[in-house]
């Protein structure tokens, strides 16, 4: 009888009649102090919160087996469907190195990392336009982008955003 007892509170303890859904990002994920002013503003732009990691590639990476991005990436959104939860990584080496201004910088790359991240935004678009003598991506997701043309998408940011809502059917 205690056995019969004993496997009914478990059967009860254990079903539920509410399917509980996990949460498609990593719940109060850390972030870098340095990256979080840009992870603010994509928030505030895009009406999300964002919770999940976001840091350099040399701080502890939990999630991954490799702590060092390639040399020509200068950061990379891992994406752990099965888990549920993201991580941006962002290249320590490229960001100090980087000569054009940190702040345009940070905006644009978190801006695009995030928006693989939390729009589940695949693959990049490498479109390009003539704008006076420049050639120009179209698209904040571009896979390639030099320091000349970061500054060139800050400079036209509120074109970017409104360019990047456009390619995500955002509302």
């Amino acid at each position: 009888m205690k056995l019969l007892k004993l496997l009914l509170l478990l059967f009860l303890i254990s079903c539920g009649t509410e399917q509980i859904s996990l949460p498609r990002f990593k719940q109060n994920g850390y972030i870098n102090p340095e990256l979080k002013p840009f992870v603010e503003e994509f928030s505030k732009t895009f009406n999300v919160v964002v919770n999940i990691t976001v840091k350099f590639d040399n701080e502890p990476i939990e999630n991954y087996d490799k702590n060092k991005l390639e040399e020509y990436q200068l950061g990379v959104c891992y994406n752990y469907n099965i888990m549920n939860l993201d991580e941006v990584i962002i290249s320590y080496t490229n960001w100090n190195s980087f000569t054009s201004n940190r702040y345009n910088l940070g905006r644009f790359l978190i801006t695009h990392e995030l928006t693989h991240c939390v729009f589940n935004y695949q693959g990049h678009n490498d479109d390009r336009k003539i704008v006076g003598e420049l050639d120009v991506p179209v698209s904040i997701m571009t896979s390639a982008v030099t320091s000349e043309e970061i500054d060139f998408i800050n400079n036209n940011w509120e074109y970017y955003i409104n360019n990047l809502k456009g390619e995500l059917n955002y509302e």
